[in-house]
């Protein structure tokens, strides 16, 4: 009887990496955009913020004056601005990005794990992202832009992220946005701006110095005439750009009740505390020591006292049991800056010797620094910060 053998079953010898690789790549590229996607539900820009005032309360938040946003900071609507400017600066920046739908982002990824995130030339919601966050620098970078990007596209219309990009670019003169670059530039509203102007803000947003060559590309876009092209060519910058004015913030003040020095104390301090522009965005909330309705009859009693008296040079300032100011008027602005120091002593001044580690040497004693003086000499030298 013959004995039966079990042949042998040989392996195959088919490797199954690249299987294996296969479904990584998948996995990887479904992965990498869902997290795009998926990322862009958090970005750092979470949403459009158009810059409002900063409104001061009283210490019984009454509203007693508002920082207003800096005249070289000045929000419109598309509406509001010339229809030639808005082509104008599409042309140079982005001419077809109200004509798409989304800003393609893949080739943007593909790039950005390259190291190449700066090379393609950014769409618009690209440069509005940038005036937050800056020109990425390094591959996380550029992908959290992309991922805002995203969330902004599918959250906005386009024309809301084109209006506030609009309101936000800077373009010279220390302007931001098209209404105050106007202004800084021509002394006319965006609205009111012609062809010239146009063509020289739209070469100030796309960093050229070639006024020109914005002008031939909106021949071409179908935005002038060729007509129009020859005259403009013909036109110097120097024939419509008016001479340069510094600005600075402007304050608003309930009136006539002598707010102006406190409000310019809180404003200096808020700057300081928490940077200009988140003041001037009107990000921050504040509320003062001051008495609106306390400030208010002072006023009218010092305006009253003056009439009838004829003395010009009155001032008044008055404090709470915590030596914090509570109100501050004057009869002349001025009197709140002049430095008492330079007429009297400080022992002149306070009535008494006065020890001198509670004035430094290099003080100015103020009529508001006088008022705090005598408060917190009459508290032992304690002091509240205002």
């Amino acid at each position: 009887m013959t004995d039966l053998v079990t042949p042998e079953i040989e392996e195959p010898n088919n490797p199954i990496w690249p299987v294996a690789l296969y479904v990584a790549l998948i996995g990887a590229i479904l992965g990498f955009g869902i997290l795009i996607r998926t990322a862009g539900a958090e970005p750092i820009q979470q949403r459009i913020n158009p810059d409002v005032d900063t409104v001061v309360l009283d210490r019984f938040s009454v509203e007693m004056g508002r920082f207003h946003l800096e005249s070289n900071r000045i929000p419109v609507t598309l509406e509001q601005m010339s229809p030639i400017l808005i082509d104008a600066i599409l042309v140079a920046v982005d001419p077809n990005y109200l004509d798409t739908k989304k800003t393609p982002t893949w080739p943007l990824a593909v790039a950005a794990l390259k190291g190449n995130y700066i090379a393609a030339k950014p769409s618009v919601t690209q440069l509005y992202v940038r005036l937050h966050h800056g020109v990425p620098n390094t591959r996380i970078a550029a992908l959290r832009e992309i991922s805002s990007v995203v969330y902004l596209e599918r959250t906005y219309p386009k024309e809301a992220i084109l209006e506030e990009y609009l309101s936000a670019i800077p373009l010279g003169r220390s302007s931001y946005g098209v209404e105050a670059a106007s202004l800084a530039w021509y002394g006319r509203k965006s609205g009111e701006v012609e062809i010239a102007q146009a063509a020289h803000l739209a070469s100030l947003a796309a960093g050229t110095s070639d006024r020109n060559e914005i002008l031939e590309n909106m021949r071409a876009s179908g935005s002038i005439t060729s007509g129009e092209l020859a005259a403009q060519r013909k036109i110097s910058v120097s024939e419509f750009v008016k001479p340069f004015v510094d600005s600075s913030p402007q304050h608003q003040m309930a009136s006539d009740v002598g707010l102006k020095t406190p409000l310019q104390q809180i404003y200096v301090a808020l700057v300081e505390r928490y940077g200009q522009d988140a003041v001037t965005q009107g990000r921050v909330e504040t509320k003062s020591t001051i008495d609106l309705g306390l400030q208010t009859q002072i006023a009218e009693i010092v305006q009253e006292f003056e009439a009838d008296t004829k003395v010009q040079d009155i001032a008044v300032v008055v404090l709470d049991d915590r030596n914090q100011l509570r109100a501050a008027y004057a009869s002349q602005q001025s009197l709140f800056e002049r430095n008492l120091s330079d007429i009297r002593t400080v022992d002149q001044l306070m009535g008494q010797p006065i020890e001198f580690d509670l004035v430094a040497l290099s003080d100015e004693i103020t009529v508001l620094r006088l008022g705090e003086l005598h408060s917190i000499l009459g508290r032992n030298g304690r002091s509240y910060a205002t």
